[in-house]
């Protein structure tokens, strides 16, 4: 059996965030889950509208966090991908103690035992077990390393299924520096206010959560309407989110920035972060109701959606022009 010389998995909130920490933990660099959340400018609004159950579905983060991690600290990030399912490659770097992070559907990883599809799920490959035939995974809250067959990750790692479809998406991840932190937490923050405020794609940002709102009056006439309910609730609070939509861990790597950035006190950012973080998880509780047999409070939920989105709104507004410091322009 091989593992990764002096590898360590912490336990965390949200798989992403969770790799990226102990990526930076086994190379030498202490950043918390929430500081490699807020530099990969984690917090953002995905909504998609599908035939396929359930029928709305969205995600409050985005969808380039690792990418944006690795870009913030001045470095450069692609996944690799192709049709093929590239263990000898992957193996290949596993033996030569650097970690590899990827991107699956949990529903076929077999220590999940799920019924529910839920792709785009971050892990990192820390070893094998040849005799098995097994990859050894670090997964967000698990102890320890986690196994799944080798014919299990190569479905795990090609799937079509929501929020984000994978196509065996891949990276090793050899030694890096950090340098400059407090640029790049910088650089994330502001970053992140534009890109909520005016999306490249329609389907993110503060325009997608607006259309996310006001769409949720109707979904009672859907006819997996308790689903898309309850998946919604499922998205906001359990799905390794850290709770509140990724909001709490946004809040919490804010309070680790204000020390390199005092300006966010004068901007009340922690409170307005903590307020956005509550109304998510009322909201989510709503949707919980909901699922149980209330579909007449969709209305109800889609006003407290508008509430939530207005006050993101108002938080990236204040933030977009936050001052910059003595490092001078970055962005």
């Amino acid at each position: 059996m091989k593992i990764i010389k002096g590898f360590l998995h912490k336990k965390g909130f949200h798989c992403g965030s969770t790799a990226l920490a102990d990526i930076a933990g086994y190379h030498g660099h202490g950043l918390s889950e929430s500081m490699c959340f807020g530099l990969g400018e984690g917090p953002d609004f995905y909504f998609v509208k599908s035939e396929l159950s359930p029928r709305r579905a969205f995600n409050g983060r985005s969808p380039l966090l690792e990418t944006y991690f690795f870009e913030n600290l001045g470095l450069q990030f692609q996944w690799r991908t192709g049709e093929q399912f590239p263990w000898e490659q992957m193996k290949a770097w596993i033996d030569r103690d650097v970690p590899v992070i990827l991107l699956t559907d949990l529903y076929y990883l077999d220590y999940y035992q799920t019924s529910s599809h839920f792709s785009g799920h971050v892990v990192l490959l820390a070893g094998y077990d040849p005799e098995r035939g097994e990859a050894l995974l670090a997964d967000t809250e698990r102890e320890g390393l986690q196994r799944t067959s080798l014919d299990s990750l190569a479905l795990a790692m090609k799937s079509d299924a929501l929020p984000f479809p994978v196509r065996n998406n891949w990276r090793e991840i050899p030694y890096f520096p950090i340098n400059e932190l407090p640029r790049a937490i910088y650089r994330s923050i502001i970053k992140k206010a534009r890109a909520m405020l005016h999306p490249i794609d329609p389907r993110l940002g503060l325009q997608s959560m607006e259309s996310f709102s006001r769409d949720m009056a109707s979904w009672g006439e859907l006819p997996d309407w308790s689903w898309c309910a309850r998946f919604a609730y499922q998205v906001i609070e359990r799905r390794g989110t850290g709770g509140a939509n990724f909001r709490i861990l946004y809040y919490n790597f804010l309070k680790e920035a204000e020390e390199f950035l005092p300006s966010l006190k004068e901007k009340e950012a922690l409170s307005k972060m903590k307020a956005i973080a509550q109304k998510w998880t009322d909201l989510a509780m709503t949707l919980k109701e909901i699922s149980e047999g209330s579909p007449e409070l969709f209305p109800h939920a889609s006003h407290k959606a508008m509430e939530v989105a207005g006050l993101e709104r108002d938080f990236f507004t204040g933030i977009q022009d936050l001052p910059e410091a003595e490092w001078g322009h970055t962005c």
